[in-house]
């Protein structure tokens, strides 16, 4: 699988950003928030449970890109603050993650929303992604959620 390449590839963030450790309370409250999420419950117990990848800037303490692991292997919650987008970050994040999971023998694999293009797009030209087609056409899976 071409996911492997992660292994060995050099990981690296625009000066002023490093990886960090998550304040496992404080951070997964910053990230529900950031997110428009409402569970915080949830998130608080992959920080402390799962791999994760979370930047922040130097002499900030305020998540700027982050991605969480389900204990299923999908990708979730994965946010660049606005003002730091377009600087690789979502995808340093991505890749430190993708790691992260395949050292535990996991295959990562995530859900993009239809309407996400430029993930999509990035996706698509990522050598180490693919997309699950079916008769040429990419799979749509719709999640509901209970009312």
């Amino acid at each position: 699988m071409q996911i492997f390449k992660l292994l060995i590839q050099k990981i690296e963030l625009p000066q002023g950003y490093s990886f960090v450790k998550a304040d496992e309370e404080k951070d997964a409250q910053r990230m529900t928030k950031m997110n428009n999420r409402k569970d915080f419950k949830h998130n608080e117990v992959l920080l402390r449970r799962m791999p994760y990848a979370l930047v922040k800037q130097d002499g900030n303490n305020e998540p700027i890109a982050f991605e969480l692991l389900d204990p299923s292997g999908i990708f979730r919650l994965q946010y660049t603050h606005p003002d730091h987008r377009g600087q690789g970050l979502g995808n340093a994040v991505e890749r430190k993650l993708a790691r992260k999971a395949l050292k535990l023998e996991m295959i990562p694999y995530k859900f993009v929303e239809v309407d996400n293009t430029n993930v999509i797009e990035a996706s698509l030209r990522c050598p180490y992604w693919t997309r699950w087609e079916h008769n040429g056409q990419s799979v749509e899976i719709n999640i509901l959620k209970p009312a």
